[in-house]
């Protein structure tokens, strides 16, 4: 397996300009923090409820229960809506990359 600590700097980080964030080894919950438990909170309260095999139905049942449930409920940490959160401070920081340049 690759050491992530001598891998080169994410291609995104480079294409973008922006620095790239140094990641926490693989398999390492302990070491990322808040960010696993949202895969907790996934696992115990959308895909205890799955029962469909099929994945394009899955995929849609996810994404209203992302957007009708996940991103509606008060935040424990930050006592918000994802949904506000994302629009109030997230939101006007994204921006569309132009076009990468191509060498003629």
């Amino acid at each position: 397996m690759n050491d992530p600590s001598t891998a080169p700097p994410l291609p995104f980080a480079a294409y973008s300009g922006r620095e790239a964030n140094d990641p926490a080894p693989p398999q390492s919950p302990e070491k990322k923090g808040r960010v696993e438990a949202g895969v907790g909170y996934l696992r115990r309260n959308f895909l205890s409820t799955v029962t469909d095999r099929d994945v394009p139905r899955v995929a849609e049942a996810l994404q209203r229960w992302v957007a009708q449930t996940a991103n509606q409920r008060i935040h424990g940490t930050t006592g918000r809506r994802p949904a506000d959160a994302f629009e109030q401070i997230e939101a006007p920081r994204c921006c569309r990359y132009p076009p990468r340049a191509t060498s003629r």
